[in-house]
């Protein structure tokens, strides 16, 4: 049925939908589509019902998981006639919010400001993203140029065109150190019982490295337990990665020992 103002609008990520979709054009899916078989074609586990239910307000899954009419004719139109196909099916589930959207003037402003009067309100950038990478799928608009996303933070550049000179951090040494010229062990002397460490080479472990390579982007985000899976996870390659060194305790100063002050 149509998704109408003051109702639930869908929210998935548009990449998950269309992947779908495009799934179940070029390979057989079994039916009816439970989470069992969403996920044998290639949905992430947390995306599951944000699929299924924005397969239901586009009229392609009914009630029973079972695809319609118009899923079906979308997965047996030629490769020629799939976008057309496909935009009839977007204008016909968004037929009010192309009341008052115009694909060929209208930007990604417009349609947020449009969908500020769906449900649920805190999904309004999911909802009005979704809609609009249905409409690029479909032909119905031009894809867009993806921007990232202005920094809250002012470039420390704006005052200055100078860039730091970390050779000359990196070369200082503590003075009266007998080992001046060479650079210091990082948590230990002063440093350490001061509660500061050394600056590091800037390199970060491969093993930390494969680690942060899996967190989902902040579209897809993760569950609770996703979390905490993550961070125990964390925090067991971190403790691998870069073993804890206690400070050192205090020696008088002598022959044998190096002055940290």
């Amino acid at each position: 049925m149509p998704i109408r103002s003051g109702g639930q609008a869908p929210y998935a990520p548009p990449q998950a939908v269309i992947e779908f979709i495009r799934s179940y054009r070029n390979r057989p899916l079994q039916t009816p589509f439970t989470g069992e078989v969403l996920s044998r074609a290639g949905v992430s586990e947390s995306l599951i019902p944000r699929v299924i239910a924005s397969m239901k307000a586009l009229d392609l899954i009914d009630e029973g998981g079972m695809p319609t009419s118009a899923f079906e004719g979308l997965r047996r139109a030629p490769e020629a006639e799939y976008s057309s196909r496909l935009a009839e099916v977007v204008k016909a589930a968004y037929a009010e919010v192309f009341e008052f959207f115009d694909p060929a003037r209208d930007d990604e402003e417009k349609a947020r400001d449009i969908f500020r009067h769906y449900e649920p309100i805190g999904q309004l950038t999911r909802i009005a993203s979704l809609f609009l990478g249905l409409c690029e799928e479909a032909g119905i608009i031009a894809e867009r140029k993806r921007t990232a996303p202005k920094s809250a933070t002012p470039r420390a550049t704006s005052t200055s065109s100078k860039k730091p000179e970390p050779s000359k951090r990196a070369s200082s040494t503590r003075q009266g150190s007998p080992s001046a010229g060479t650079s210091t062990k990082p948590l230990t002397g002063g440093g350490a019982s001061s509660g500061r460490f050394e600056a590091g080479d800037g390199v970060i472990p491969p093993a930390l490295m494969g680690l942060l390579s899996s967190l989902p982007s902040p579209e897809v985000g993760w569950t609770s337990a996703q979390r905490k899976r993550f961070m125990d996870a964390f925090s067991a390659v971190l403790d691998f990665s870069i073993p804890i060194s206690e400070p050192e305790s205090r020696q008088p100063v002598g022959p044998d020992y190096e002055d940290d002050e």
